[in-house]
């Protein structure tokens, strides 16, 4: 997938949330968001090993794929690189998260956040107020 083709979801808060993975996971999206580097951590690994890093602090884990990044400045206390990370969570996600099935869209949701409607469970793209209303 080029760089034209990707649609990207943004996060201000790192890691990401099961919620937010689900939700970029299921339309197609990249996740990006800035992570802190410190020095040391640079010095301490290759480059597979810096890539494991960035996703492990994006995503919460090392399965992020088609990562790229790029230097957005540095936090003059701790003297820590922030990069702004690029990346494809899917297989975070299927990894990650224990699912349910959702009854309306039948696509794995993250157990976590789904909602008990009826017999089944409703995932958090699915809830919306006309469901809502009817608990």
């Amino acid at each position: 997938m080029n760089d034209i083709e990707k649609q990207v979801l943004k996060i201000d808060q790192v890691p990401a949330t099961e919620d937010l993975l689900y939700e970029a996971s299921a339309n197609g999206q990249y996740i990006s968001g800035i992570v802190e580097v410190e020095p040391s951590d640079l010095i301490d690994h290759d480059y597979e090993g810096f890539l494991d890093l960035v996703s492990e602090r994006l995503v919460g884990g090392d399965l992020l794929m088609d990562i790229t990044y790029e230097v957005v400045g540095w936090n003059p206390e701790t003297k820590a690189v922030k990069y702004q990370v690029t990346g494809d969570p899917s297989s975070t996600y299927e990894v990650n998260v224990s699912t349910v099935e959702c009854q309306i869209c039948h696509r794995e949701a993250p157990a976590s956040s789904a909602h008990l409607h009826g017999d089944g469970q409703v995932c958090v793209l699915c809830w919306d107020d006309r469901l809502k209303s009817s608990e």
